[in-house]
């Protein structure tokens, strides 16, 4: 009658053979299969997902995912308007006057606070301890909501965001050249023209010699204008209005200065000025990717003077992304922008969209290490890969052939063909654990010393080939089927035989 071979029985036959050939079986199998899922973190591949890793990685560090257009350096209003739809995403804004059509752009000269001129000690504001770091004070504005600010990690050292055109907020820069300088009332420094007189009829230039003519509120000399200019001007120099000592970041707020801008027909030229009070003073340092030099506007001031306009917009900056379906939104438009641009203009190259992966897609020899890896370790790999299908094939038949007369026996006892299969099988399974087990400490060892450094980009914090749970799953599947398969034909060639031959040894084919 026949019986079921007991777990132990079976598992004690199982492992019976010469350890030395399945010690080699293990480490030949292991060292073919580690180099094929070395070879399969560049089959896997992806460089969308090698550009949103970076992405991630890249933003988080800089506190910002930041959009450029580097083909002329300002971004335009068609591309920020795709940038806006597509990712729908909030927006920061920094704007740099470009040479467009309104004169000062979005250059606010002067706009923070004047020097004092101290005729009496004969200095000059070119001189002395009290020079701001910005001398002609053309900072850039860089306009963003208070919730886009906590994104960014911004802290409120005192006030509040601005929430009109009629508010600003400095950065924590600005305040140290007013701490450093102080403040005084800028008005005193804008002048007003007609057709080149000023507003009691007073000529600019003299019709005689063609110097100035007027004398200034600074005492300096005046700008140099068009013979028939019209509009308000800006004359450099420290004004004659009281000075205020500031030393703590409350004794900035409240204070007004004069901007460039037509608020009435929303314009940043010479047509027109305006006075803004300064509600707040930021710490921007925790963005590193923002400007942090520029004045804070709120949004209403973009909508007034840019919106559906924005010709001088330099950079658009978005909170870091944290996922990645997040980021592959800015992948795929960032490479489609690209590709556009690069029909369009064939012989120029790009960066469009987001920062980095406009710097790598523009990086013609970024993938040579891919295909030097591919070309080493795909044909090492499946070099081993045929010996280890040999050796697995061997080991099979060679323990078949060792245990034929006791698995003979209790073929004789009772044992079923089951029970044979459930031997090999058992010792298959046993190799193929050893094998993974060995394969994945080398494969990992060999990746993280040596693949990801090779690969690795310090700067995005990226490496070319990235390890993952779909390499594993390779290795994985490679350890155990190969195996399995090499037992499949030695095994049916096995139970082919009578139990008396398998009892005295004889395997020939009958």
């Amino acid at each position: 009658m026949k019986a079921k071979l007991p777990f132990l029985t079976t598992l004690r036959l199982a492992l019976q053979g010469k350890t030395v050939t399945k010690a080699m079986t293990v480490f030949l199998c292991a060292f073919s299969f580690a180099l094929f899922a070395l070879a399969s973190t560049g089959y896997t591949y992806s460089k969308k997902d090698y550009y949103t890793r970076a992405l991630m990685h890249y933003s988080g560090e800089n506190g910002a995912t930041s959009f450029v257009n580097r083909s002329d350096d300002r971004i335009g209003q068609d591309t920020i308007d795709r940038f806006e739809r597509e990712t729908g995403w909030d927006f920061a804004y920094s704007y740099l006057w470009q040479g467009t059509d309104d004169r000062f752009g979005a250059e606010l000269r002067n706009f923070a606070y004047d020097y004092v001129h101290d005729a009496d000690e004969g200095r000059s504001p070119e001189q002395g301890d009290e020079k701001p770091a910005s001398v002609d004070g053309s900072m850039s504005p860089f306009v963003v909501s208070s919730s886009l600010g906590e994104a960014f990690g911004f802290e409120v050292l005192a006030g509040r965001y601005p929430e009109n055109v009629y508010e600003i907020a400095v950065s924590k820069i600005i305040f140290e050249d007013f701490r450093r300088n102080g403040y005084a009332d800028n008005s005193a420094n804008y002048i007003f023209l007609k057709d080149g007189h000023l507003e009691d009829g007073t000529p600019y230039y003299d019709p005689e010699t063609g110097e100035c003519n007027v004398e200034l509120p600074t005492g300096l000399p005046g700008p140099d204008l068009p013979e028939n200019y019209t509009g308000y001007a800006y004359v450099r120099g420290g004004n004659r209005s009281e000075r205020v000592d500031i030393r703590a970041y409350e004794d900035l707020l409240g204070k007004e200065i004069v901007l460039w801008g037509n608020v009435e027909q929303g314009k940043l030229d010479e047509s027109g000025i305006y006075t803004a009070k300064i509600v707040g003073v930021i710490d921007p340092s925790a963005a590193e990717a923002l400007p942090q030099d520029s004045p804070i506007f709120s949004p209403a001031w973009r909508e007034t003077f840019f919106a559906g306009h924005d010709n001088d917009c330099s950079g658009l900056y978005a909170a870091p992304v944290k996922d990645k379906k997040t980021a592959r939104i800015a992948v795929d438009l960032t490479l489609e922008m690209m590709q556009e641009y690069g029909r369009e203009h064939p012989e120029e190259t790009a960066e469009i969209g987001a920062v980095p992966v406009c710097l790598l897609a523009a990086q013609s020899g970024e993938f040579n290490n891919e295909k030097l890896f591919f070309s080493i370790f795909g044909s090492a790999g499946l070099l081993f890969g045929i010996f280890s299908i040999l050796l697995c094939w061997h080991l099979t038949t060679s323990s078949l052939n060792l245990k034929k007369r006791k698995i003979g026996v209790l073929r004789a006892m009772g044992a079923t063909e089951a029970d044979v299969k459930r031997t090999v099988l058992t010792e298959t399974l046993f190799i193929a654990l050893c094998a993974f087990a060995v394969a994945l400490l080398l494969s990992l060892g060999a990746y993280y010393g040596f693949i990801q450094g090779w690969s690795y980009f310090a700067e995005y914090g990226v490496s070319l080939f990235n390890f993952t749970g779909w390499n594993v799953l390779i290795l994985a599947g490679l350890s155990f089927i190969v195996p399995f398969l090499c037992t499949i034909v030695p095994t049916k060639k096995f139970l082919k035989q009578s139990i008396v031959d398998n009892i005295s040894g004889n395997l020939s084919k009958r």
